[in-house]
């Protein structure tokens, strides 16, 4: 019984719904045959029995035939007994159709680990071959002890090699703009673009390791730029949190909805915030995102165009 309940799990959402109304409408047959049957105001006909046997065997055969369906997608779905399969150490990024099927494992999910690779797709890490259709975590278990990526070498070309630091000029971060920043070795005109757009929506730079948030940058490319950039804090635009309205504090990316709401809340309740160390003495804030937020509050507005950025 829980071979068959694991099995209908499997099928569609559609397969699921047919399989339940199609039983419903003839369980509910069956039932009100058998209810008139046994009813002391009908008389009885022997037709009717033919007719209850006729429909119960129907009953039979759709159930049967629905969880021949449910053994089908068993197999399509890679769920077969361990004892089956014929396991050995393999390598997804190499490994043959062929030897796939040697190791009994199903057609379907073999046929897709081709397919991916075909395509384009690396697997970085045995669990990667949770992405293939067909494998799901039963398969996965059973295949995991034998599956080895060895660690794939960096090609030569794709490197960043680094140089002497008396070729490059220090740049600050705050206040350069893109052309500038294309200066810095590894950093293109994309990566140009990205620094100087996610600059702005913070307000600015406070630690180099903000540049881990800008989408591509890697740490690799970042030790490189450790020796080569400076940050002046005091360039930071900063948010006015007795003047800010709600979506002023919203748009920064250190603050969400609930962080925005609880400043407006507590300044409605204060009259006036005196540090914005205040906040994080009377609002909940992740010990994380407090380190970070608070270089970007002020009580103040600045006093002069010199925290405008580029």
């Amino acid at each position: 019984m829980k071979n068959i309940i694991r099995e209908f799990l499997l099928l569609t959402r559609g397969e699921q719904r047919g399989l339940l109304v199609v039983s419903a409408i003839l369980l509910i047959s069956v039932i009100i045959r058998i209810t008139v049957r046994l009813s002391p105001s009908n008389t009885h006909f022997p037709e009717q029995d033919s007719e209850i046997l006729l429909e119960a065997q129907q009953l039979l055969e759709t159930l049967a035939e629905k969880e021949s369906r449910m053994e089908s997608a068993t197999m399509t779905s890679g769920i077969i007994p361990e004892e089956a399969l014929k396991m050995h150490d393999f390598n997804p990024n190499t490994v043959t159709l062929q030897e796939l099927s040697e190791m009994k494992l199903p057609g379907f999910p073999s046929g897709n680990i081709i397919k991916y690779r075909n395509a384009g797709g690396r697997f970085k890490k045995p669990e990667d071959l949770l992405r293939i259709y067909g494998i799901d975590t039963s398969l996965f278990r059973k295949m995991q002890p034998y599956i080895i990526i060895p660690p794939e070498k960096e090609p030569d070309s794709l490197r960043i090699f680094p140089v002497p630091k008396r070729s490059w000029v220090r740049i600050e971060l705050n206040k350069a703009d893109s052309g500038e920043l294309l200066r810095l070795p590894g950093i293109g005109p994309v990566f140009a673009g990205r620094i100087v757009r996610y600059r702005n929506i913070l307000g600015g730079f406070s630690d180099l390791s903000q540049l881990h948030e800008v989408y591509g940058l890697d740490s690799f490319l970042l030790g490189c730029l450790d020796s080569l950039v400076t940050i002046d804090t005091g360039l930071i635009a900063k948010i006015n949190i007795n003047r800010a309205d709600f979506i002023t504090l919203l748009r920064h990316p250190y603050l969400g909805r609930e962080e925005a709401m609880a400043i407006i809340q507590y300044r409605d309740f204060a009259k006036k915030i005196n540090s914005p160390d205040e906040l994080s003495e009377n609002i909940e804030f992740d010990s994380g995102q407090w380190k970070k937020v608070r270089s970007y509050l002020s009580v103040s507005d600045p006093d002069s165009l010199k925290h405008s950025l580029h």
